[in-house]
């Protein structure tokens, strides 16, 4: 009979271990559910920090003056065109399509 009741004792002991360990995979599963949904709610950066605004003006004699206006959010730059060398990239301007032509230079204001 002693060695039923051993038998049994171990039994116990080894179910108990087991129940913790799905307790704590349980527990394990749900906190990194939870916190990938948390984490997919939280955005790093704002989409779209600067907005653009684009206008074009008749001068006459087939000429057109197109004017392109940024707003950026609080805190947001763009560089200018004209940096100095290792300072940074200068923004990129770049005009494109048919019958296009570019006259001039572009000026920042």
């Amino acid at each position: 009979m002693d060695w039923l009741k051993a038998r049994y004792s171990n039994y116990k002991m080894m179910k108990s271990a087991e129940v913790l360990k799905n307790k704590e995979m349980k527990f394990r599963n749900w906190f990194l559910v939870v916190l990938l949904f948390l984490a997919a709610g939280m955005n790093a950066q704002i989409k779209n920090p600067v907005k653009f605004k684009f206008t074009i003006n008749d001068l006459g004699n087939n000429q057109y003056e197109a004017v392109l206006n940024a707003t950026m959010e609080s805190g947001w730059h763009i560089y200018s065109k004209d940096l100095p060398e290792d300072t940074g990239i200068p923004t990129e301007y770049k005009v494109s399509g048919k019958n296009i032509e570019l006259i001039g230079k572009f000026t920042e204001v």
